[in-house]
Parts: C-alpha cells; structure tokens; sequence
C-alpha cells in the first residue's frame, strides 16, 4: 500500500505550540499574540491505516471531547494542588490552526505549563514518528508509557538545559496530547532544569492522563 504524505504535520503543531509557550513565558505585560502558522498546512488528507511509521498502536482509545473543548479541565485543582503545583491563572485558548490548549500560569517570571490537543494532526502519533523519519526532531526519545499510554520526550528544538520540556501522548491513534513544562526566567522559578522540567512534564501528563480515564 503507498501511504502519501499529508499536512499539517505534527512539526507544525509543534512550532505553533512552542511559540505560544515561549511568547507566554516572558512576562504578563504586553503578551504577544499566538502565531498563526495557517501557511504551513495543507487541509487536504489522504485516508490511511493508523498508526503507521513504527508508532504504536493506542490498545485503548479514550474519550477526550470535553477535555477538547475545555483542555483546562484536564488538570483539577486538587491534582494540582497535592502535587505542589501552585498556579495563578489558567486560560483556555483555540489557536488559528486549530490547537485546542490549557495555559496555567505560574506568576511573573516564573513560567508556565500546558496542556494541547493537536486536533490540527488528525494521525496523532503517527504524525510524529513520520516525521522524525525525515529528520525533523532535534529531540526524540520514547518514554515510559504513562497509565498504558505510549509516550514520547520530544521536541523540534531541544531546550532541556533552558527549562522547557515537552511530553506527547498517544490518547488515540489519531490523537496526540502534548504536555509542556517551561521555566521561567527567575531565579525563584521552580522546574529550571533539565531533569526537573521534563519530570515535571512527564508528571503533569500522567495526572492528565489519569483526568481523561477518569481516575483523579
């Protein structure tokens, strides 16, 4: 069977999520507007097997709708709060090309972690895999599946040692959630480095997992 390459691509969903997250992580004054990355996607899709290009399959697919159309209801209060994760603001957004995102704000300067679903990537992690094949991921490590989930350490530029790590999950095969811890700029913020911000990804992703399965 020949499997065409289709966009949008997972890289796309990617850049326009790590530009929102880094945008968001300077400070509350005269936040910049989310990019709008419509250019690089092309809406026309192929039908194909899923999952292809080595992902793994998701043996047990969830419901995330409510959570797609509220991502800040995939992390609770009390999740958060007995984990010491202490927020200011949470806000919901929608971005141009169509990634549905949760931003908790962790006060000035001290950075912020999200939650995406990638309903612009309609292969999940498929479209990740894809490509890394054609080499378009700086950082590709498979992790530890979380609560049976098959996960992945990647990000198209590697920023570990600046406190920013990002977490993809295979929810269904053809849906990927991406969970993104960044550090902020003071001295005072917590998550600053490398080890400390992808656990705190990888954790942040398991209480959301545990969220959508309906376990919290």
């Amino acid at each position: 069977m020949t499997r065409t390459r289709r966009t949008p691509t997972a890289v796309a969903a990617l850049a326009a999520l790590a530009m929102l997250i880094t945008a968001c992580t300077t400070n509350n004054d005269g936040e910049p507007e989310p990019a709008n990355n419509n250019g690089a996607h092309d809406e026309q899709h192929n039908d194909t097997d899923l999952p292809h290009s080595g992902a793994p399959a998701v043996e047990n697919p969830l419901d995330t709708a409510r959570f797609e159309d509220d991502p800040c209801l995939a992390l609770t209060d009390q999740q958060l709060a007995e984990a010491g994760y202490d927020y200011e603001e949470a806000e919901t957004e929608v971005t141009d090309d169509n990634v549905s995102l949760c931003r908790w704000s962790m006060g000035l300067g001290e950075g912020r972690f999200v939650v995406a679903y990638t309903l612009n990537n309609p292969e999940g992690l498929s479209g990740v895999y894809q490509d890394h094949e054609a080499e378009e991921w700086e950082l590709f490590d498979e992790t530890e599946a979380i609560h049976g989930y098959p996960a992945l350490l990647a990000d198209q530029v590697d920023s570990r040692d600046r406190g920013r790590c990002n977490i993809i999950v295979g929810v269904r095969d053809e849906l990927a959630v991406w969970v993104t811890m960044s550090a902020g700029p003071s001295s005072d913020a917590p998550f600053q480095g490398e080890g400390e911000a992808c656990e705190a990804a990888y954790e942040l992703a398991e209480l959301a997992v545990e969220t959508m399965k309906g376990d919290s």
